[in-house]
């Protein structure tokens, strides 16, 4: 594929150690560039003559096939001589972590001095740790985590492995993960029993937890730990809690109907609420103002009830918005609290609501592109324009869709705001001789891309000062997804080129020309979707650069009359575009062209878009805010916003978000 040309990005940064520690590079040096920044870090410095490409791959055939072996525990099929390979760190993890639980601590030491320098030793310690608590190897436990480790299961081995040696320790901690409303792991019911046996867990801390899960919405939690409540004392109690979760709108009667000490506390009262807010929002928001009253709730729990009550704001109807919701968002000023509200006022063109609502936000979100572009299209229409024109000019500031659109509004060209500091050929070279970057190389020939993103994740954690050569390394050497990665966890913002590479172009092109739609449309469509990951897998099953469904492959397949071997093949970039653009064309041909509808069917589905366009609008960015799906109105926004950034990165410059013809409602909607 013929190399990408990129606008320059630049930033003189050196490099201390990357990788292993046998590798060491100068410190703030600067240097002027000589090579072009677009020429492949591989060309820099020159492979071993001798490796020819017919070698190489036999050798990544082997090693792979070792690597499977290590991993299944095969070890007659895993050969001696592997020591040399830049992966055989790797073989080695295998091999001591099939030996768990009876790793010795030496080894371990040994091998985490070793290789340091890789994500390895943590993984080994991770495993090494679930291990020696299940086996109860409590010594062993404390010296490879002498302190509290992270994750919960290990932290209930951590307490158990202290009851011999500090139960006041043990206990304490204990009680911690104890009082929380979701189930916790088996591993701590060892600790839970050693616990209620010395009386450490009462009955107050039993009834505790259970106020927690039902205010969780755990209810079976609930109805489990009754049963450790026999006491005579404790029936009235729970008979009144036991009616509460099967009809939470009893609460009403609280305190009046409250038959027991314990359901007349507000800590009861609380998690009462909680639960009903999450159960039957309409009689929460009824309850509320009085309910408030009665009890004299922390401002952390009166501010819970309520998100809660935001949260399920689409449910109520508009006496208890007026009544209810709209005093408890004059207490707040938060953007993400006032989104319905705005929504609403945009939808139905209320211009004062706008204002009011825009007025009451807060902070630096009062500034956001949103909140400043409503205010302004308010402003306008109150005949402001002055103030309008303010608004509008705040906005064009920023380089997203809210931005671009008030740029528009403003006649002036979009603000990119791109980062153009420089990187020294240096830097690069070093970074790309590390040890670290010698073995994502090696994984990603032997297809191990999972592997490859974990040790890129861990270099990054490692030397965050390095994050911006990364970003580059990445880029230059067409790792688009990886300098992506490397943006976010930099928090890079404006390194355009490395946000918004210009990847896989040969074949975006090739497939945009036979489905006739816009090449940069479809590459915009899959930064959205997969950060030009094409590997990526959703919870869902979605697959590759394009996020296709295996189900939609194999009816897009059927109807291009081509072979369609299973969801694996999604995975090939070339078919998935392929299939894609096709699926994009015929999103196109439903809609007229309405690329907010195409966009929107191909997200949500094009079912419910047939739906979503037959309430008339009298524009389409009002439009876009009546989408019913958050998600789906974000992802209609970004692949705008990218495709306008994706063009100007290819040298072009578009004039719109949307041209006429993409964003026009014709009297029919669709072609069903």
């Amino acid at each position: 594929m013929p190399r990408l040309m990129h606008t320059r990005c630049a930033l003189f940064i050196g490099l201390s150690s990357i990788g292993l520690a046998t590798t060491t590079f100068a410190a703030n040096e600067i240097t002027t560039v000589d090579t072009p920044i677009n020429t492949p870090i591989d060309t820099i410095f020159e492979p071993l003559a001798s490796e020819s490409a017919a070698t190489k791959a036999a050798e990544n055939k082997r090693f792979a096939a070792a690597l499977t072996a290590a991993r299944n525990g095969n070890w007659s099929a895993v050969p001696d001589n592997l020591d040399s390979h830049v992966l055989a760190p790797y073989i080695e993890y295998h091999r001591l972590r099939s030996s768990l639980p009876q790793l010795s601590m030496s080894q371990f030491l040994e091998f985490e001095k070793k290789y340091s320098e890789t994500p390895l030793p943590n993984w080994l310690r991770s495993s090494a740790l679930r291990a020696y608590g299940r086996a109860q190897k409590w010594d062993a436990f404390l010296a490879m985590s002498p302190a509290l480790p992270y994750s919960v299961e290990n932290k209930c081995y951590f307490y158990r492995a202290k009851l011999k040696t500090d139960k006041e320790l043990a206990f304490s901690g204990g009680k911690t993960l104890w009082l929380h409303g979701a189930s916790r792991p088996d591993a701590c019911d060892p600790l839970f029993d050693a616990m209620m046996a010395e009386n450490q867990l009462d009955d107050d801390l039993i009834w505790q937890r259970m106020e927690l899960a039902l205010a969780s919405g755990n209810t079976n939690i609930v109805l489990f730990l009754e049963r450790k409540l026999e006491q005579e004392s404790w029936k009235k109690s729970l008979s009144y809690l036991e009616t509460i979760i099967k009809k939470p709108t009893v609460i009403a009667g609280l305190p009046e109907l409250s038959v027991s000490e314990q359901t007349r506390t507000p800590r009861f009262a609380y998690s009462a609420m909680m639960y009903l807010a999450n159960e039957n929002t309409l009689e929460a928001a009824r309850l509320w103002p009085q309910y408030q009253q009665k009890f004299n709730f922390s401002l952390s729990q009166i501010e819970n009830i309520e998100d809660v009550l935001l949260r399920y704001i689409y449910l109520l109807p508009e006496d208890q918005l007026r009544d209810t919701i709209h005093p408890i968002l004059e207490r707040r000023e938060n953007a993400k609290d006032f989104e319905f509200v705005l929504r609403n006022a945009i939808k139905e063109s209320d211009w004062d609501a706008i204002l009011k609502w825009t007025a009451k936000v807060g902070g630096t979100d009062a500034l956001d592109s949103y909140n400043q572009y409503w205010r302004a299209r308010a402003l306008e229409n109150k005949e402001r324009f002055d103030e309008a024109q303010e608004a509008y000019k705040v906005a064009s500031e920023q380089r997203n869709f809210y931005g671009f659109m008030a740029a528009e509004k403003l006649g002036q060209p979009y603000a990119f705001n791109k980062d153009t500091r420089l990187i020294s050929a240096e830097s690069l070279t070093e970074v790309g001789e590390s040890p670290a970057i010698q073995r994502i190389k090696a994984l990603m020939a032997i297809d191990e891309n999972s592997l490859a993103l974990s040790e890129w994740y861990f270099i990054m954690q490692k030397y965050p000062e390095k994050v911006q050569v990364l970003a580059e390394y990445a880029r230059v050497n067409d790792w688009y997804n990886l300098s992506i990665n490397a943006t976010i966890q930099g928090k890079l913002w404006d390194f355009v080129p490395h946000r918004f590479p210009l990847a896989f172009q040969d074949q975006f092109n090739r497939w945009a020309e036979k489905r006739n739609v816009d090449p940069l449309l479809l590459m915009a469509i899959a930064r959205r979707e997969s950060a030009f990951n094409r590997n990526a897998m959703s919870h869902v099953g979605a697959r590759g650069l394009m996020q296709v469904m295996p189900g939609t492959a194999r009816l897009i397949a059927k109807q291009l009359d081509v072979e369609y071997r299973g969801p694996e093949q999604l995975f090939d970039q070339d078919y998935n575009i392929k299939l894609a653009s096709h699926y994009v064309q015929t999103l196109s041909e439903k809609f007229n062209g309405n690329l907010i509808a195409v966009l929107a069917g191909y997200n949500a589905g094009p079912m419910r878009v047939d739906r979503w366009i037959q309430t008339k609008y009298d524009s389409y960015d009002q439009f876009i805010e009546s989408i019913p799906f958050r998600e789906t109105r974000e992802y209609v926004k970004a692949v705008l916003t990218y495709r306008v950034i994706l063009e100007h990165e290819n040298g072009g410059q578009r004039l719109a978000l949307l041209d006429p013809t993409e964003r026009s409602f014709p009297e029919y909607y669709s072609q069903n």
